[in-house]
């Protein structure tokens, strides 16, 4: 009996988060799918042609991940995948195509997801170690052309999260509706400036975790 109620919470989630919704989904099955259509674990997007991007399985090695479609573009981690399982108690970025994922596998999905504010992202710089914002995808865009910023050398960050994409990922992502593009982004940019103007921002001077590069918030 006891080891029937140790075995149910420690039981293994995967929790995975759509970087463009924000939308997140916990899943409990070792086999699942992400994709369009009811046809999948997780559907995306019911108004898409129904497909499955993604085919999971969970052992214990950690999390298997393959895309249907061979010739999409899949990156795991900001790189192509080699094919290896990955480790659980860990958290990844997956790209396919143009969509977006962070993901862990936790005994502990409730807690984790606590712990993540994704109404706010934040930029890490590798040159400085500094991390700057918060800003949402309009006001990053933006904020890279004022600033002159390389987008290869920075890392866009969910608050509460040491992992997140590099910006040159996230500067082509597509937003999740379409939207009046100028307007909002006139708005996003008067936000911004208005922050600015009152007290010219400066980067927030962060220690980094000892085991990574990874800015401690």
């Amino acid at each position: 009996m006891i080891e029937r109620v140790t075995q149910i919470f420690s039981a293994l989630s995967t929790v995975v988060i759509d970087a463009t919704t924000l939308q997140h989904n916990v899943i409990r099955k070792n086999q699942f799918t992400i994709g369009y259509g009811t046809v999948n674990t997780w559907n995306l997007d019911t108004d898409k042609p129904p497909a499955t991007l993604l085919t999971f399985n969970r052992t214990n090695d950690g999390l298997e991940v393959e895309p249907t479609n061979p010739g999409h573009t899949f990156l795991v981690n900001g790189k192509p995948s080699k094919g290896k399982a990955l480790a659980n108690g860990v958290v990844h970025t997956l790209q396919v195509q143009n969509e977006f994922f962070l993901f862990n596998v936790t005994n502990k999905p409730k807690a984790w997801l606590s712990g993540i504010k994704l109404d706010e992202w934040r930029v890490f710089e590798f040159a400085t170690g500094n991390v700057y914002g918060p800003f949402d995808k309009l006001q990053l865009e933006f904020w890279v052309k004022e600033e002159r910023k390389d987008p290869s050398k920075l890392i866009y960050v969910p608050q509460g999260l040491y992992t997140g994409f590099n910006v040159n990922q996230i500067l082509g992502m597509e937003l999740p509706a379409p939207v009046p593009q100028k307007e909002v982004l006139h708005q996003k940019i008067e936000e911004y400036r208005s922050k600015i103007l009152k007290k010219k921002e400066a980067p927030l001077q962060q220690s980094r975790c000892p085991h990574c590069w990874s800015p401690l918030f």
